[in-house]
């Protein structure tokens, strides 16, 4: 009868021992998953503020540019426009 006793606490006790043993992974799941988490957001902001590697070609500062092409006419001649600057020059 107390062999019987005995292995009924046993029982009982695995089963705490195993639900205490449970709770304490999905505990340490849950903190593996948010640490997880945390290094991934740290990575990509990290990753956000590097500078990136250019592979085209940019103008060097000493390089003259191309000079403005100038118009046609000046805006005086330009004053009236459209179908009337015909008759303006007549």
């Amino acid at each position: 009868m107390l062999v019987g006793d005995f292995l009924a606490y046993i029982d009982i006790f695995s089963v705490l021992i195993l639900l205490g043993a449970l709770s304490r992974v999905t505990t340490m799941l849950f903190v593996l998953e948010q640490a997880a988490a945390r290094i991934a957001k740290f990575a990509g902001n990290v990753a956000a503020h590097l500078p990136r590697r250019d592979v085209r070609h940019r103008r060097q500062r000493g390089v003259a540019t191309r000079p403005h092409r100038k118009p046609e006419r000046s805006e005086d001649d330009r004053a009236l426009g459209g179908v009337w600057d015909q008759a303006a020059f007549a």
